[in-house]
């Protein structure tokens, strides 16, 4: 949901621990404490952070940029908790609360099997 409003993320897959907490992420590694296996030591970005900061970035930001502002009220009501996350999504999707509620409403009549359907399917190809 965040994307659609000019947020832009890198998803790293290791754990990245500066040089000064090796001690730190030797604990981490360790079987017996945490055992996590994708520890990385190191000040140096790896080559995946290198192209996405060198090449993808500069590709993405203008249109980014002009998503964020079109959108940074809703995100900054939405990281004050003012705005539900609910909220958000139905704004992002172009839609109110009271609609996507309508549509949760009926998706879980769906399914218990209680729906009606749409007045305009009913009588479908009678006649």
């Amino acid at each position: 949901m965040l994307n659609p409003c000019g947020v832009l993320i890198h998803q790293t897959y290791n754990q990245l621990y500066p040089k000064a907490d090796e001690e730190l992420a030797g604990k981490v590694r360790e079987k017996r404490l945490l055992g996590y296996h994708d520890v990385r030591v190191g000040n140096e970005p790896d080559a995946r952070l290198k192209k996405f900061v060198q090449v993808n970035l500069p590709n993405l930001w203008d249109e980014a940029r002009e998503k964020f502002d079109e959108n940074k009220e809703l995100l900054c009501g939405f990281s004050n908790k003012t705005v539900s996350y609910g909220e958000l999504v139905a704004k992002v999707r172009g839609r109110d609360e009271e609609e996507l509620e309508a549509r949760r409403a009926y998706e879980l009549e769906q399914m218990l099997g209680w729906a009606e359907p749409p007045a305009d399917e009913e009588g479908e190809g009678e006649g």
